[in-house]
């Protein structure tokens, strides 16, 4: 996953438990029992082992890229191609998934993505792999992304007690950082080792294991029937009204927009330098490594300060100003680690 899926899946996280309200003793019982939650636990490692799997696929495109064409404006086009999706298909896929089997939405996003990637080891065994092959690749599975994404954080409310959203969020947030660690020094030593192939049917089994997983949950998914005739674009305005009148939402709409916008080529950027410098893929696949430490840092520190306030003894929600602080202190660590390399490879560079 790129980090702006990364980031702007956040923020869909984040909107999932601000507008929850729901009543719940001071000690649930459920508060207690995430780990106990079958259904949980079975969406919950599915993602991880794909999130392990898109991580390491990530970093392995534009590697892959210069590898063929040592043409850093070839492999921006790709990161580009796999972010683009979001910017245009998230506004109506929102209005789409509520309509649709959830679950449904996501298996069949998942065998989908299984078999787009694992259309580049064929064709590197085969000799016959090319950059437009590459291209639709990288596009077609960011525009799965988005459907898959999106099912995602609306399935997760289906699935766990409103009580325990914080939690459940952050738990997931810290595990698909830890897999982010792993993934990228687990991509390069394939790349590296087993050779250009080795990466993407991994991430072509990760998918198959994710969608296995999902196919295992019981709990109905779906969304509420809503009565009445349906309209797409009114539904996609009523969702922008509802955003706007949402602080905390339109705060971290705005805020990961800017991120997004500003850190958009540090991967590329990162990895060009790396190469200039001599580095090899696992060399590089370590410093992303490093750069996702601070996802699991911010994953927890928000843990910790998404306090549930009970209003009256019943009634729980998470506040502005906890979440707005959890998130803050994420991207600080972000922006301190992307800090930190670039300061040691311009030392590096100056030395």
């Amino acid at each position: 996953m790129c980090l702006a899926s990364h980031q702007l899946k956040r923020c869909f996280d984040f909107a999932l438990l601000s507008s929850r309200a729901v009543t719940a003793p001071r000690h649930s019982p459920t508060a207690t029992r995430l780990w106990q939650h079958r259904d949980y636990m079975l969406l919950w490692s599915g993602q991880v082992v794909s999130t392990l799997g898109s991580s390491a696929t990530s970093l392995i495109y534009p590697l892959l890229i210069l590898a063929l064409t040592e043409s850093p404006g070839a492999a921006g086009v790709a990161s580009a191609l796999r972010a683009l999706p979001y910017l245009l298909f998230s506004l109506p896929v929102g209005a789409l998934i509520d309509r649709w089997d959830r679950r449904r939405v996501m298996i069949v996003c998942d065998l989908l993505r299984a078999l787009v990637v694992l259309t580049v080891p064929l064709a590197v065994w085969f000799d016959v792999l090319s950059l437009a092959q590459i291209y639709a690749v990288a596009f077609a599975e960011g525009s799965l992304f988005v459907f898959f994404n999106i099912a995602e954080v609306a399935a997760l409310s289906r699935i766990v007690p409103a009580v325990d959203l914080p939690r459940a969020a952050a738990q997931n947030e810290a595990s698909f950082g830890a897999a982010q660690i792993v993934g990228p020094s687990l991509g390069t030593v394939l790349f590296q080792t087993l050779g250009h192939a080795a990466p993407f049917a991994a991430d072509t089994v990760s998918y198959l294991v994710s969608a296995l997983s999902l196919s295992k949950i019981k709990t109905d998914l779906r969304a509420p029937p809503k009565v009445g005739a349906r309209h797409l674009r009114t539904e996609i305005a009523e969702g922008l009204r509802w955003l706007w009148q949402q602080p905390l939402i339109r705060y971290m709409a705005v805020l990961t927009g800017g991120m997004n916008f500003i850190y958009a080529a540090t991967p590329l950027l990162l990895i060009v330098l790396a190469k200039q410098m001599g580095a090899s893929e696992i060399d590089i696949g370590l410093v992303f490594s490093i750069g996702g430490i601070s996802g699991v840092v911010g994953a927890l520190l928000f843990q910790l300060s998404a306090v549930v306030d009970c209003c009256d003894g019943d009634v729980a929600r998470l506040t502005f100003r906890e979440s707005r602080f959890g998130e803050q202190l994420d991207l600080i660590g972000d922006n301190a680690v992307h800090m930190a390399i670039f300061g040691a490879l311009g030392w590096a560079a100056c030395a």
